[in-house]
């Protein structure tokens, strides 16, 4: 956004005298207005119109950490379609029983501290890259500038409504949607084909998740073209673009910007090693293990291939079972120490020991309690 509008700090123009100047000097100018505390924010910022000599310092520094950010992407590409095919490789192995090699395993656990490796790379300079548009609103920063901050918020909000109602018109629904981001669940006519031979049982469960993923693929593809050429027309720059990342399927939303599920960016496996989250921790501190457990075990069943529960079921069983399994435990506690634990109620006997005073080396009375 900072790169489509030009908004930096020296291209900003904050008055309207100036913003006159500037359109009788034969500039575009973008409108800025928004409202702050009871009053109506306005400034202007100048398009550069594709042109290298009018991009404000923060687009220039910003497209050169974005072509950096690319190459990165560019390496993680083949390691994470690698990744995929092997990791479908094993998990389908161990779905049959059969034994996995351990060249194999070696592999996709180098493969897999590679992809890591490069991903922690290219996620460090998209977290710099936003500190740009984070420390403008941040008044106690030296580059704080509250036109821009709300430019560009204001900015992604028309863009991101452009994309909604482009994809509505289109026949998509919108599952999800947070400040850069929409999750789309595709028009019905896409899937008859495979609903009719699910539905006439020439499919199982497993195929006509995988054929329903698949076109879902295709079609979000085609999506990404179209309503990047629509950005492109509307906002008269390239650096606008919606990216398509994974499919999610099945997903499960467990409240605001809390959702998990199985994700398939280029190969389709129902059986990951992980699932995918976003802000659900179920490794965090002061977490039992227990709730680890309760936590790991709803998630992966409701996620199941061969699942025919509510999640609502699922939960009620998976604490009935921790029930038991924290009463194992606690048994199994008991036999190590080969003491008692008292039930709750239960009468217990104990020993109050009277500590005396405490004395130094040199005999003298200790004031340490």
């Amino acid at each position: 956004l900072i790169m489509a509008y030009n908004l930096s700090p020296d291209k900003i123009i904050l008055t309207h005298e100036e913003a006159n100047i500037a359109e009788k000097n034969g500039n575009i100018l973008h409108k800025i207005e928004f409202p702050f505390n009871n009053c109506i924010v306005q400034a202007r910022s100048v398009r550069h119109d594709n042109k290298f000599e009018k991009k404000g310092l923060y687009p220039v520094v910003l497209e050169d950490l974005f072509n950096k950010r690319l190459e990165l992407k560019a390496c993680l590409a083949p390691l994470g379609k690698k990744r995929q095919h092997l990791g479908k490789i094993i998990s389908s192995a161990k779905k049959r029983g059969k034994w996995i090699p351990e060249s194999l395993n070696s592999e996709y656990s180098s493969i897999y501290f590679d992809y890591d490796y490069w991903d922690s790379k290219q996620k460090a300079l998209k977290v710099y890259m936003n500190t740009f548009y984070g420390e403008a609103g941040n008044s106690k920063s030296p580059i704080f500038l509250h036109k821009l901050a709300g430019g560009t918020t204001l900015a992604g909000k028309y863009n991101l409504n452009l994309v909604a109602e482009f994809v509505t018109k289109k026949g998509f629904g919108i599952k999800y949607g947070d400040t850069d981001s929409l999750y789309l669940t595709c028009p019905d006519k896409y899937y008859e084909k495979c609903d009719e031979a699910f539905f006439r049982k020439d499919l199982s469960t497993e195929v006509y998740w995988t054929e329903m993923v698949n076109i879902t693929m295709i079609v979000m593809k085609s999506l990404r073209d179209q309503v990047n050429a629509y950005l492109e027309i509307k906002n008269g720059t390239f650096y606008l673009k919606m990216a398509y990342k994974e499919v999610l399927f099945p997903i499960c939303f467990a409240g605001k910007k809390k959702y998990f599920g199985i994700s398939h960016e280029d190969v389709i496996n129902f059986r990951p090693n992980d699932l995918f989250m976003r802000e659900i921790n179920t490794v965090k501190q002061g977490n039992s293990e227990l709730f680890r457990f309760i936590k790991e075990k709803i998630m992966w069943e409701a996620m199941g291939i061969n699942n025919i529960c509510s999640i609502r079921k699922i939960i009620e069983d998976a604490l009935w079972d921790a029930r038991f399994k924290q009463a194992d435990e606690r048994k199994n506690s008991k036999q190590k120490k080969n003491i008692k634990i008292p039930d709750s109620g239960e009468r217990f006997s104990y020993i109050v020991v009277n500590d005396g005073p405490r004395y130094k080396k040199d005999g003298s009375k200790s004031t340490r309690k």
